[in-house]
């Protein structure tokens, strides 16, 4: 079950929607126990609740946007260096990504959760991407997040990224 929440949010990495549906103002949202800020002009563009494990995506929106978050939540169970790999896997069993390259795995923060971080870089559709992997513990749940975006527009996603992370509650 475990498998099926990151492949599928690993999909959802690459099939966003890219329409211009995204919030006009930053607009408070809670799913599953968590809660955030999606900032204006992102969305949230899926929630999946498989029983076991739980996810969010949020989206930067418009065309040729890039900017992607998943959030992805189970029961704790696992050791969090058991979950990046399984998140690691699955993105290398996933065709879209080509040239799918891992960074060493670091201690590392999401907002103010502290667990493990992984940097990467792809190409998906022949556009260069990179992205991140945390993943912790809190209240109850280990939580994994994938972050990515395309490289060219790392400066445009940066603030929404940057609020994404600062309000980000585990309830």
């Amino acid at each position: 079950m475990k498998k099926i929440g990151i492949l599928t949010g690993c999909l959802a990495l690459i099939l966003c929607a890219c329409t211009a549906r995204g919030k006009k103002t930053d607009t408070p949202v809670e799913y599953y126990g968590v809660s955030f800020i999606c900032p204006a002009g992102w969305d949230v563009s899926k929630t999946e609740d498989y029983g076991a494990v739980q996810m969010v995506t949020i989206e930067k929106m418009g065309f040729s946007s890039s900017g992607i978050l998943t959030v992805t939540l189970q029961d704790e169970g696992c050791e969090l260096d058991d979950l990046l790999r399984d998140f690691m896997e699955a993105m290398e069993e996933n065709a879209i990504f080509s040239n799918l390259k891992f960074r060493d795995v670091t201690d590392g923060f999401y907002g103010k959760y502290g667990g493990l971080a992984c940097e990467y870089t792809t190409s998906v559709l022949s556009v260069p991407h990179q992205g991140c992997i945390y993943v912790f513990n809190a209240n109850g749940k280990n939580l994994g997040i994938l972050r990515q975006e395309a490289t060219e527009d790392l400066k445009v996603n940066r603030s929404g990224f940057e609020k994404l992370a600062e309000s980000f509650t585990v309830n």
